[in-house]
């Protein structure tokens, strides 16, 4: 089942009541923790899981971003089983479960399937006492909002079928909420911050960390990581290294080393992972860039979030240049008539009337450092 789709549980079948549990908090939450909170309590509870890990994602790279509940998981776990999500080759990965468009799946039942071993069970889940795992990822299309993360202690029975179509049926209100929060007014960081620089060696150890970056990454509140390292960074620094580092090692990856980021004071922060090798072609230092977004960093992702389609987000990036109608239609070689009806449902699906209306709506003005 587990490569497969799963079908949705009928009203009245195991975990039904849990799942409108699910519902009313999705449809009740006003924040992100709040919901990640709550859908992380129902489902460990529900599942008799001992530690969770549930957490907010860039919809289109799929990297964790704002947010991020972590509970009955030690903190030395942390650092080795987000370095395996990104570099080891393992089984159930949470971006081949998105791009394979499975919405949930026991790691035991990949390892038999597939007659592999699991570098995550032998080297981070059973070495801190865990034993079976389910995942879930939360997605919708092309777009990924968010993963979820259970496991038992050893010894504890598998997670079973009505588990599977369980976390399978809870999919769409947790992924329906989460798009919502995102429409939140967003808000752009100021523009008289330089961009930080965090330089890592190979093994993931701070090298060096600008004044910049520090400023900046204070501003994160997903887990930290500590792996034993001088310098604790918040975990999405972590993973878009991480995902440099996979792309310089030739390591298969379905992410892109970018994500966005709303942070503390609500501003959007872009982080970016690349690499330098040396001129033999090894592996030299990891780069990890932040700053504030730009309005192109986070267009993408509010367009996803709106449901527009390719021609919409078209309409949507002429709006935001400012270009008349006129202007428009002849770029986009359709007629006035055909483009105003475009706008008419971008405006439709916004929840507006007018170009000003959308702009203000999608962009809060920057504000001073």
């Amino acid at each position: 089942m587990d490569g497969m789709s799963l079908t949705t549980a009928a009203p009245g079948t195991q975990h039904a009541d849990a799942a409108e549990r699910v519902r009313r908090a999705c449809a009740a939450a006003t924040s992100t923790r709040e919901l990640l909170e709550a859908v992380g309590d129902i489902t460990r509870a529900e599942l008799g899981a001992d530690g969770s890990f549930v957490c907010t994602t860039d919809p289109v790279t799929a990297l964790p971003n704002a947010e991020a509940v972590v509970v009955g998981l030690p903190d030395g776990m942390r650092y080795p089983w987000m370095r395996n999500e990104f570099i080891d080759d393992d089984l159930n990965k949470f971006g081949d479960l998105h791009a394979r468009r499975v919405p949930a799946a026991t790691l035991h039942r990949a390892i038999a399937d597939s007659g592999r071993e699991s570098v995550r069970h032998h080297d981070v889940n059973r070495r801190f006492g865990f034993g079976h795992e389910i995942r879930a990822v939360f997605s919708q299309n092309d777009a990924c909002w968010g993963i979820l993360n259970l496991v038992r202690v050893a010894g504890e029975p598998d997670f079973d079928d009505a588990d599977l179509d369980f976390l399978a049926e809870i999919a769409e209100p947790v992924v329906e909420a989460l798009r919502g929060l995102v429409l939140h007014r967003p808000t752009l960081g100021p523009e008289n911050v330089t961009p930080g620089v965090v330089m890592l060696d190979p093994a993931g150890r701070v090298i060096s960390l600008s004044d910049s970056a520090r400023l900046l990454l204070d501003d994160l509140w997903l887990v930290p990581l500590e792996g034993g390292l001088d310098e604790v960074l918040p975990c999405q620094a972590y993973t878009v290294g991480w995902v440099a580092t996979a792309q310089a090692l030739g390591v298969r990856s379905p992410h892109s080393a970018v994500t966005r980021v709303q942070g503390v004071s609500g501003h959007w922060l872009t982080l970016r992972g690349t690499h330098a090798a040396t001129e033999q072609g090894d592996l030299m230092h990891i780069i990890v860039t932040i700053e504030p977004s730009r309005p192109d960093d986070i267009l993408t992702m509010l367009s996803i979030a709106y449901n527009l389609t390719q021609r919409e987000q078209e309409v949507f990036a002429e709006l935001r240049a400012g270009a008349s109608i006129e202007e428009t239609a002849a770029r986009m070689f359709i007629s006035p008539h055909t483009l105003r009806a475009h706008m008419r449902s971008l405006f439709a699906k916004a929840g507006c009337s007018s170009r000003g209306e959308l702009l203000s709506r999608l962009f809060v003005h920057r504000t001073g450092a």
